[in-house]
């Protein structure tokens, strides 16, 4: 392990096309991040790694013993002195980028063996690409239970429904059905190029967006060339109480608004890339065969607290009818889920879970703090 000043490098040094550094910003989570830290060890690919970045935005020094546990690894930890806020932390440590290749991963997240050697051989292969995005799982504990995120499905119909290949490649309005929906692709799978990486990073940073800044980069990341995007889960994503969308900040300042703020964004910035997103999800909508249809209404409805299906519909043109969702294995009468159908269902069912959903864990959160 060693560290650094926080002088300015010029320029990337000469190294190997497939060198990568790995950002891994962490805040007061010593015993997750000794767990990210053991699968990037365990990497298939760690000849790969030329440094890792380890940067600690609180005011707690436990993380520094972690890393000394991994002194086999080129990581390079820093702090941050005052902390910074968090869209702000990746700007304060990307000077220690000197590769041509960077690697991002959440604290509290970990990666299969073989997540960057998958993502290392599409960059390679297709030089047009510029960054690389994996399907994930989530998981309650390094040990505990894993399952796909709904998102995994709203990456399926980015690609067209087609994931028989290892890799599928986006182009703009791809990316853009992903973002519409959800934050279809996570910063802990993502590897990328260097310049392209910090474009859309900066861009984030100057929209000021510190909470579903997700949505947006890869958007940004498309305006750069094609993004790839493994299709086997090969990163997890930890489930638990304290993550950041679930601070007490973001639940107070009703997330559910911001979300909506950020695809009325989307709309005004990029109108034909959000029709064509649109239209893209009606005609597969309409294509799916009954129970797939029926599959894919649950996962929506499970996910529909972000962002605001209002917007999607009204303003965005997708169409939830053109699945044409069998009702038959419903526990309401016919009649009465015409009339929920009618009424666009996704925002009862929002209105009736997931406001509550959200009050509970603020009372929940505000409770533990006093």
């Amino acid at each position: 392990m060693y560290s650094q000043s926080n002088d300015a490098l010029q320029g990337l040094k000469i190294m190997p096309s497939s060198a990568v550094t790995i950002m891994l910003c962490t805040c007061n989570r010593a015993s997750m991040l000794r767990e990210a830290l053991a699968s990037i060890r365990r990497q298939t690919a760690r000849d790969a790694i030329e440094r890792i970045v380890v940067s600690e935005n609180s005011l707690s020094d436990d993380s520094k013993d972690i890393c000394a546990e991994f002194s086999d690894l080129p990581i390079c930890y820093v702090q941050q002195r005052p902390p910074v806020p968090s869209l702000l932390h990746l700007k304060a440590i990307w000077h220690l980028v000197e590769t041509p290749l960077v690697a991002i991963l959440h604290d509290d997240d970990w990666w299969a063996p073989d997540h960057l050697k998958s993502a290392l051989d599409v960059l390679q292969e297709h030089t047009e690409c510029v960054s690389v995005f994996s399907s994930f799982l989530e998981s309650y504990a390094l040990r505990g239970y894993s399952c796909l995120n709904q998102v995994y499905y709203f990456a399926w119909l980015a690609a067209g429904c087609d994931f028989s290949s290892s890799a599928v490649f986006l182009e703009p309005p791809d990316i853009m059905l992903g973002c519409l929906i959800n934050a279809g692709y996570h910063y802990s799978t993502v590897v990328g190029r260097t310049e392209p990486m910090w474009y859309a990073f900066s861009r984030n940073i100057m929209r000021g967006n510190a909470f579903d800044n997700d949505r947006t980069f890869p958007v940004f990341l498309g305006q750069r060339g094609i993004v790839g995007y493994v299709t086997a889960p090969n990163v997890f994503v930890r489930q638990h109480p304290n993550r950041d969308a679930w601070s007490v900040e973001n639940l107070s300042r009703r997330h559910m608004d911001m979300a909506n703020e950020t695809t009325m964004w989307l709309m005004s910035e990029f109108p034909d890339e959000v029709a064509l997103a649109a239209a893209k999800f009606n005609r597969l909508a309409r294509e799916l065969d009954a129970s797939s249809a029926d599959e894919v209404w649950n996962v929506l409805r499970d996910g529909i607290a972000e962002p605001q299906w209002s917007t999607l519909i009204k303003g965005c043109g997708v169409d939830l009818k053109a699945m044409n969702r069998p009702l038959e294995h419903s526990l309401l009468p016919k009649w009465a889920s015409n009339c929920i159908s009618a009424l666009c269902p996704p925002c009862v069912y929002r209105f009736v879970m997931n406001n509550f959903w959200e009050y509970l864990m603020l009372v929940k959160k505000r409770m533990k703090r006093t």
